[in-house]
C-alpha cells in the first residue's frame, strides 16, 4: 500500500492521506487530478492532454510516474498494512 506525500507542504498528504494499493492506481490518480491544470504547461499551440503528452514522451509507466510526480511535486511512500 502507498500513500502520496505532497512536497509543497511539510506535513501534507493527497486526499487526505487516501491509499493506493498499486502505483499504477497513483498514476492514475494523479494524471486524473493534473489534467486540469496541465494545459497551460506546454509550448503555444500544444494542446495536448497530459495523457496523450505522456504517452508520446515515455515508454514505460515508471517513467510516466516519475513525471507526474516531479510535475506535481509529489512523493510516494510505501506503508505496511
Amino acid at each position: 500500500m502507498y500513500i502520496i506525500r505532497d512536497k509543497q507542504f511539510a506535513c501534507g498528504y493527497f486526499a487526505d492521506g487516501k491509499e493506493f494499493k498499486t502505483k499504477k492506481d497513483i498514476l492514475d490518480q494523479l494524471v486524473s487530478y493534473h489534467s486540469i491544470d496541465f494545459s497551460d504547461a506546454l509550448r503555444d499551440n500544444d494542446e495536448r492532454t497530459i495523457q496523450e503528452f505522456m504517452d508520446s514522451e515515455f515508454k514505460t509507466s515508471k517513467d510516466k510516474l516519475n513525471f507526474i510526480l516531479e510535475y506535481g511535486q509529489w512523493g510516494i511512500e510505501a506503508i505496511k498494512k
